[in-house]
């Protein structure tokens, strides 16, 4: 007789904003020989991101989720002779902010906004920061009149490197035109911290006048 479908634990089903190493976790089952592990970016699994099997343990973690991605998974109990159930579906996404693990990273010294990368870009660029120990962040872009373009990343953050990124795209989705940009970070009552505000520049889209990215060269801060 095969193992009943195991039960899922965590993370919880429709979980949002989680970083790229989550921790997977599921009901032990009797009569199972091992578990197998399978995560696709669609509900229909036509394309497996993860086929793991001959798993023994109640719990997996996979440290290699893209930001910004939608994951897909489930869990089959198999018996010695190979037979099993696949669990319910569940899904999660991860977060646009990305961590390096401290546990192979030694902490950062300071707090810190890193140059953008690349910078000029098209289409998209990595924005780093620093935290020496755990915080509440904002990491905002404005444009040159102090306007907010996009809200990257707020909230909770610990300790490490963080790294978020631009897809040159405002709020609402749509690109933004070419020209000069402000990367504005913030922690706790710290405001951009270690030194000013990132200056960040969009190359002329494919098709779109060189011409249109030649803005004054004075930089806005932000209104706080």
């Amino acid at each position: 007789m095969p193992p009943a479908a195991p039960a899922l634990h965590s993370p919880a089903h429709e979980a949002s904003g989680l970083s790229n190493i989550v921790t997977l976790s599921w009901g032990l089952r009797v009569h199972t020989a091992s578990y197998t592990l399978q995560i696709s970016t669609t509900a229909g699994f036509p394309d497996l991101f993860i086929h793991h099997t001959g798993l023994t343990d109640t719990c997996h973690t996979v440290s290699c989720f893209a930001p910004s991605t939608d994951s897909y998974w489930r869990i089959c109990a198999v018996n010695a002779a190979g037979n099993g159930d696949f669990s319910d579906i569940r899904h999660f996404t991860t977060s646009a902010f990305t961590s390096v693990d401290p546990g192979t990273h030694p902490l950062p010294k300071c707090y810190a906004l890193l140059p953008a990368c690349p910078n000029p870009f098209n289409p998209e660029t990595a924005i780093t920061c620093l935290l020496p120990e755990n915080a509440e962040i904002s990491l905002v872009i404005y444009n040159g009149m102090g306007q907010i373009v996009r809200e990257l990343a707020s909230g909770f953050r610990p300790a490490g490197q963080h790294t978020v990124t631009w897809d040159g795209r405002d709020n609402r989705g749509n690109p933004v035109t070419s020209g000069l940009y402000i990367c504005h970070f913030q922690t706790g009552c710290r405001i951009s911290p270690n030194g000013q505000p990132a200056a960040l520049t969009v190359h002329p889209a494919r098709g779109e006048s060189a011409d249109h990215a030649n803005l004054p060269e004075k930089t806005a801060h932000p209104t706080e």
